[in-house]
């Protein structure tokens, strides 16, 4: 993170075509930036330097993990805007309080919800939320928007969801982008995002027995 540190060499350096790529980082241990109870001794000068230049370079105020409930070490992640936005990643866990506290207030919460409703058990055995699960952490938070995501592969484009109820939430899927100035169209568009992609997702079955 941050300017400084060791330098590494691009496979190939020195032959013929091919030149050394400065990769220049500096360690910053997770258990510092998320401030855990058995954090060790202060985060060393040079390393609070990087961190510091990283945030100025980023617009961000605060950059801090935070622990979840999932396998060992699982932490989700608090960003804050010197603009005065908040942005917060649940990452892979079941519904816990360190998820709520972190995304209080929060501009976007974006959060997993791999098993749909009734399949609690599994979501409980594997450390995931449900759909509602997740919507639930978001009103709790009091998040201003709150993004489902990372839906079980069962399912080739979106589950089927009634979000209605819900008018703060929307969906998102791998690689979507978001522009926060976008957010207050995002649960609007789950209906539509739904039928188009099980459009696609039926010309795309339809291609593959052409094929065959």
């Amino acid at each position: 993170m941050g300017s400084g540190g060791a330098a590494a060499s691009a496979p190939g350096a020195g032959t013929s075509g091919a030149a050394a790529v400065p990769l220049r980082f500096v360690f910053v241990a997770n258990y510092i930036l998320a401030r855990r109870p058995d954090a060790r001794p202060p985060l060393p000068a040079r390393s609070a330097s990087a961190l510091a230049s990283a945030l100025a370079s980023l617009g961000l105020a605060a950059f801090r993990p935070f622990p979840v409930n999932h396998i060992m070490d699982s932490h989700g992640l608090r960003l804050e805007g010197r603009a005065g936005w908040k942005v917060v990643f649940s990452a892979d866990t079941r519904p816990c309080a360190q998820t709520v506290e972190a995304a209080r207030g929060a501009t976007l919460l974006v959060h997993e919800a791999t098993f749909e409703e009734g399949m609690q058990g599994e979501a409980r055995a594997k450390k995931h939320s449900t759909t509602a699960e997740a919507v639930e952490v978001g009103e709790k938070a009091g998040a201003y928007r709150t993004l489902l995501t990372h839906f079980s592969t069962r399912y080739p484009t979106l589950p089927e969801l009634d979000l209605s109820p819900h008018p703060s939430v929307g969906v998102a899927m791998d690689l979507m982008a978001v522009n926060l100035a976008d957010l207050p169209g995002l649960p609007a568009l789950v209906r539509p995002l739904g039928m188009l992609f099980k459009l696609m997702e039926e010309e795309k079955m339809a291609d593959g027995a052409e094929e065959e």
